[in-house]
């Protein structure tokens, strides 16, 4: 709950759901909705699906993508590779399932897959 409130995702473009530890507040463009962060997948599922969220996007870094794949709470994944060579950084997760399809798009490389 340190952003700033400048930043574009508390515009009012769209309410934005903000998970923390500390407190439950609705606001006219966002609400804050506390959760244990122990079992943050679960629980954050869980609080979606309380208001019939059923499609959710995750943007995430290693952690967090790592998170949804160990624990199996994952439907697709539209993995895009990039035509360029990146020397540090952390590795992108691996994501085993079911290839529904390769393309290319741009001049990157577009995978789908598939929890099965």
């Amino acid at each position: 709950l340190k952003l700033s409130r400048d930043l574009c995702l508390f515009n009012s473009d769209a309410k934005t759901i903000i998970f923390n530890s500390i407190k439950s507040e609705l606001h006219p463009t966002n609400e804050l909705i506390k959760i244990n962060f122990d079992q943050m997948i679960v629980n954050i599922l869980n609080e979606l699906y309380k208001k019939d969220i059923q499609s959710v996007i995750i943007e995430g870094g290693r952690k967090t993508l790592d998170s949804f794949i160990i624990t199996q709470l994952w439907d697709e994944a539209r993995v895009f590779v990039a035509n360029k060579q990146l020397v540090d950084g952390i590795k992108a997760p691996k994501i085993l399932g079911k290839i529904l399809s390769n393309e290319e798009v741009d001049s990157d490389h577009l995978k789908i897959i598939v929890n099965d």
